[in-house]
């Protein structure tokens, strides 16, 4: 699932580990990120971040439920969505 027409995009956005216990890593190159949003499976959104760091962001997943959750990290060239696992 992604709403980006950028291969590249989609290629670049890697998520480690997955499934993830306390942090989880996205690493997204050198695409200029705008937000990472964190959703649950009714589709709230439980993290947040507003400009993020260039290439890479540690998120700390310690506070949420374990579970299926979907990260969208939206950028200058689009936005694309991944499936977390959080355990």
């Amino acid at each position: 699932l992604s709403t980006a027409h950028d291969l590249d995009l989609d290629a670049s956005l890697q998520i480690s580990p997955n499934p993830a216990g306390q942090t989880v890593t996205l690493q997204y190159a050198d695409y200029n990120a705008l937000t990472i949003r964190c959703f649950d499976v009714t589709g709230q959104v439980v993290l947040l971040i507003k400009n993020p760091s260039a290439e890479q962001t540690v998120l700390n997943v310690t506070g949420l439920v374990p579970g299926v959750y979907m990260l969208q990290l939206t950028t200058t060239r689009g936005s694309i969505v991944r499936k977390l696992m959080v355990e």
